[in-house]
């Protein structure tokens, strides 16, 4: 089989399986990361103490954070064993309900991976960023 063969199956089976589509929004917008162009210099001056909305903010963005990580992974799962089931049989027959008890079975199968996949990262960027945290540290 071709990579157009495959394109084109894949292409018909996502617009046959709309309901895929759900976890596929979940698992995308999951876990979308931003990040900050801040002065490295700068300081906050809490003054007498830290304000009172911080610790409740922090507690909110963990658990906010904790429930995308959730959110993501059941949609991943879901969406790999809802696409397998589809193909194997030849028609839609993989429903949201479906889908949600699937993910949650193959919850720690698939965060076994994903916690695998970035300490190999992680472990492969260190040696490659070491120097450049040593320098901004002013160790080297």
């Amino acid at each position: 089989m071709n990579a157009f063969d495959i394109m084109k199956d894949s292409i018909k089976t996502v617009w046959n399986n709309k309901k895929l589509w759900l976890f596929g929004v979940f698992m995308a917008g999951g876990m979308s990361g931003s990040s900050s162009n801040s002065d490295p210099n700068a300081t906050i001056d809490f003054g007498d103490g830290i304000p009172w909305w911080l610790i409740p903010a922090i507690v909110g963005g963990a658990l906010f954070l904790l429930i995308s990580l959730f959110v993501h992974i059941v949609s991943e799962a879901a969406l790999i064993e809802g696409a397998d089931r589809v193909q194997a049989l030849g028609h839609g027959s993989f429903g949201i309900r479906d889908g949600l008890g699937v993910g949650l079975r193959y919850f720690k199968r698939v965060l076994g991976l994903k916690a695998f996949f970035a300490s190999i990262f992680f472990l492969s960027v260190l040696p490659m960023s070491a120097p450049m945290v040593l320098s901004a540290l002013e160790i080297i």
